[in-house]
């Protein structure tokens, strides 16, 4: 929606447009709701796509162990996926120099930060772009830990397919 009213230094209350109508309404009923805990409400017909693409993602991530769930944070800073390149790679590699893990001392970063984007270059009728090759091999440099059980914390997570959800959310905003 679009932002009428802004007032600076100001609470969202202050602010009006049809942004904050929207983003109320899907807050009311995502209240009433006992399925959905996130709903996006746009007025378009692909929100009930997006919301079930949503949910799916949410009922996914909620049955993660806590170690699947950093292991999701890490594919995420490793690959992020954006709709648009808004990723400062030089802090956010500088923000990973400040992460602790054990059996690593000095840690050095070889990672070249491709964004992962919704603007798919080839023509495509599935989404595979979720699951990167070698993510488990630098995951596993990271944490000290077999290549194998970061691939199988993967696997079992869901992860490829939690990231795979995203884009398509992504995609189907896009088209908003």
């Amino acid at each position: 929606g679009t932002w009428d009213i802004r007032v600076e230094n100001e609470s969202s209350t202050a602010q009006d447009g049809t942004v904050y109508h929207n983003a109320r309404k899907a807050i009311d009923e995502a209240k009433k709701s006992l399925e959905y805990s996130t709903l996006f409400y746009s007025k378009n017909k692909n929100d009930i796509i997006i919301n079930s693409l949503i949910n799916a993602a949410t009922l996914l991530a909620f049955k993660q162990s806590e170690y699947q769930n950093k292991l999701m944070l890490l594919a995420e800073i490793l690959y992020p996926i954006a709709s648009e390149d808004i990723i400062d790679y030089k802090n956010l590699k500088e923000i990973l120099k400040f992460v602790q893990f054990e059996k690593k001392e000095n840690l050095t970063l070889d990672i070249d930060y491709p964004v992962i984007s919704t603007q798919l270059e080839k023509e495509s009728f599935y989404i595979t772009e979720g699951k990167k090759r070698g993510l488990s091999t630098q995951i596993s440099k990271l944490l000290g830990v077999s290549r194998q059980s970061v691939e199988k914390s993967i696997k079992i997570g869901d992860i490829y397919e939690l990231r795979n959800l995203t884009i398509a959310v992504l995609k189907a905003m896009d088209n908003i």
